[in-house]
């Protein structure tokens, strides 16, 4: 089963009977949401060994915060020859003559260099000097950037001890979707935990993934090759919320996307759990995009299974991204100017965050400025007609008072509470103050609701951002936290 681009006009996919299917979304040759059912077999650890014995292509989705797998497809057949990949954020970056190395944020390194065919977020070739530069920059404001890196599969799958991935293609993404590898494994890449949770590991890369399968947190697949996937794109031309169905449309074509239970979904970087804000976004008249993966079934009906979904609204303006260091700020005409950039203009729907917390206008990041700090800003908008400023859609502002400010992800180790402090696995110990503020939404907001999870057997999850207190050992001085957990 092959990842295929489709886009959404290719004649050699949507034929003219998928226009009537298009015309009468809920008829009976799309797909029900029973069907999903039958899309995919759940296999146990003992089905599991039993596939990777020989050989089989496994396609791992990691939890964002460590080496835990949260889904693992085994696919059989013709996958195994073709391409390999890894989907991540690159936490750094070295580069040295010719070659160079992408640190990902999930454990495993990419080598490249100036033979790889490297692809920038326009679809453009920007080569070994712009992938570098790009990433240099990112990592500087504080981003972690998107890659996917491809490979051509080897004849045998690689040693499970063997840290080694050369990328032939480098694809620069602004998907925020979960990490991911998609590789050739056999039985020595997997192994039990004789001693459960986890019940197991699939090494991959010289990276141990985590399998939760009896706590709920891993979901093990066994596809059979009856469906094919395939990515699409294009213009949402109607949309029909309470069946979750919409309709792209290229040109004189159409095509059906079904969202399914486990279909992700996002507007405007924002998660969404319906159509309804695309529904109410084309009542409004706005034009709204929608880029994603799905599933094609093999009886080539034309109607795609939604995995994932992006939606953004599209006025015909050029989006583009900023980032620096902010000059200065006028409150009143809600705007701000970056040094040696353009004027950011923030409006009621612009999304703001100082240090990893939204905030409501621009008089706290003004205030931090006129204090004598240095402010910085990055983000997405669109170049306003007849001006050079920017319409900003969302901003992220890093205050920096000197000292370096950090973000920091990971699964808790242990607490302390009589120092005051936690260890996150592989990471920082992180020191909780009484100027520690807990971001909306978590789930915990006192170490020792930590401790008591941890006690409990559960699995603590944090993110945040502070200042470092010292590099050796290792200890960062929390400004926001927040927790998330699991079992």
């Amino acid at each position: 089963m092959r990842m295929q681009r489709l886009l959404v006009g290719l004649k050699h996919w949507l034929t003219p009977a998928l226009a009537i299917v298009a015309a009468a979304a809920c008829a009976d040759s799309a797909t029900g949401p029973g069907d999903e059912l039958l899309l995919v077999q759940d296999i146990n650890l003992d089905e599991l060994a039993r596939h990777v014995e020989g050989a089989a292509r496994v396609d791992v989705t990691l939890y964002e915060n460590g080496p835990v797998a949260r889904r693992v497809v085994v696919k059989t057949g013709d996958e195994l020859g073709g391409e390999e990949w890894l989907l991540g954020a690159v936490s750094g970056i070295t580069a040295e003559g010719d070659a160079g190395v992408l640190a990902l944020a999930f454990g495993v390194q990419v080598a490249f260099d100036v033979e790889t065919e490297i692809v920038g977020l326009r679809g453009d070739a920007i080569g070994f000097d712009g992938l570098v530069a790009h990433v240099t920059e990112a990592l500087s404001l504080g981003r972690e950037p998107r890659i996917k890196a491809v490979r051509r599969a080897a004849d045998a799958p690689q040693a499970p001890d063997d840290p080694s991935f050369r990328a032939v293609v480098l694809r620069l993404t602004d998907d925020a979707v979960p990490a991911r590898l998609v590789l050739n494994a056999d039985a020595d890449n997997f192994a039990r935990h004789p001693s459960p949770p986890p019940d197991g590991y699939l090494t991959l890369l010289n990276l141990p993934i985590e399998l939760w399968v009896s706590a709920g947190r891993t979901e093990l697949i066994l596809d059979r090759d009856e469906r094919r996937e395939v990515a699409f794109e294009g213009i949402v031309r109607r949309v029909d919320a309470a069946e979750g169905v919409f309709v792209l449309h290229h040109g004189d074509h159409e095509l059906v996307v079904r969202v399914l239970r486990e279909t992700k979904l996002g507007f405007n970087e924002t998660e969404i759990e319906s159509l309804e804000p695309v529904a109410r976004a084309l009542e409004a008249g706005l034009t709204v995009r929608a880029r994603g993966e799905g599933i094609l079934h093999a009886d080539r009906s034309g109607v795609i299974l939604a995995i994932v979904v992006r939606f953004k609204t599209d006025d015909g303006r050029e989006g583009v991204h900023f980032g620096g260091q902010v000059a200065s700020f006028d409150l009143e005409a809600g705007t701000f100017t970056l040094v040696e950039g353009p004027t950011i203009v923030v409006g009621p729907e612009t999304r703001l965050k100082v240090n990893g917390e939204p905030i409501d206008g621009l008089a706290r990041v003004a205030a931090a400025l006129g204090d004598g700090l240095k402010v910085f800003a990055f983000g997405e908008g669109t170049v306003e007609p007849g001006s050079d400023r920017i319409l900003a859609l969302f901003v992220r502002f890093e205050v920096d008072d000197g000292r370096d400010v950090v973000e920091f992800v990971g699964r808790v180790r242990s607490v302390n509470l009589e120092a005051g402090t936690f260890q996150i696995v592989e990471g920082p110990v992180i020191k909780v103050t009484d100027q520690t503020t807990y971001a909306d939404g978590s789930a915990l907001t006192s170490l020792a609701a930590v401790a008591e999870a941890l006690e409990g057997g559960r699995a603590v999850f944090v993110s945040g951002c502070g200042t470092v207190l010292s590099r050796e050992p290792p200890v960062i001085g929390a400004n926001v936290l927040k927790f998330r957990v699991e079992g």
